[in-house]
């Protein structure tokens, strides 16, 4: 299906678990029906690019981050804004944590923190903000099952302990940039793509599988 009147410009667009639902995030953010296009709901209009979004594995909520340094959590039926939260810098990525009980926020400026799903309070910090680097094209993802979480930037893709911080491997192959990377259903694999590779990782050893 063709989706029509999409008010903005579309950059990402996210499946819904049901499968029956689409996502799209840019200038602003829609929920579509995946059966004809239909538009379902358009979420509240915001000054600041929308650099992320991610859905809760439930269905019912939406994640999302912008570059003014804003982070909402939406109803995904009606688009109403449920829950705001604040970080002085800018989003880059956003991620979901233990089945939604919390989320993670990746800044412009490079840190890493948690922040709890049902309240909105900020948890802890993961990764200390570095002001250096190509931190424009950086994400991260939650690796499912454990505790973990990774970044991937032009540099590389480097995997933490979701609570305690701590460095579980960096992934570096003959890459000269990593310019995107995926994330297995179980978690258990790393893809990353740079170039003309692509490396496959196994997520819990940190060990090379193929390129």
């Amino acid at each position: 299906a063709v989706f029509p009147g999409h008010a903005a410009q579309a950059a990402r667009v996210r499946v819904f678990p049901q499968g029956d639902r689409l996502l799209t995030v840019g200038t602003r953010a829609a929920v579509w029906r995946a059966s004809g296009g239909k538009a379902l709901c358009v979420f509240g209009w915001r000054a600041a690019l929308l650099t992320g979004a991610e859905i809760f594995p439930d269905g019912e909520r939406v994640l999302s981050g912008s570059s003014d340094g804003e982070v909402y959590i939406w109803n995904a039926s009606s688009c109403e804004e449920i829950r705001e939260l604040h970080h002085p810098h800018g989003f880059v990525s956003v991620a979901i944590l233990h089945d939604g009980r919390e989320v993670a926020t990746l800044s412009s400026i490079g840190g890493i923190d948690v922040w709890s799903g049902a309240s909105g309070h900020y948890l802890r910090t993961v990764v200390e903000p570095i002001r250096t680097g190509h931190l424009s094209h950086s994400t991260i993802r939650a690796l499912h099952p454990g505790d973990r979480i990774l970044a991937a930037n032009v540099t590389g893709v480097t995997v933490w302990n979701a609570t305690s911080g701590d460095v579980l491997h960096r992934l570096s192959s003959f890459q000269n940039f990593t310019w995107g990377v995926a994330v297995s259903a179980d978690g258990r694999i790393i893809a990353s793509c740079g170039g003309r590779f692509v490396s496959i990782w196994h997520s819990f050893t940190g060990t090379l599988l193929y390129m």
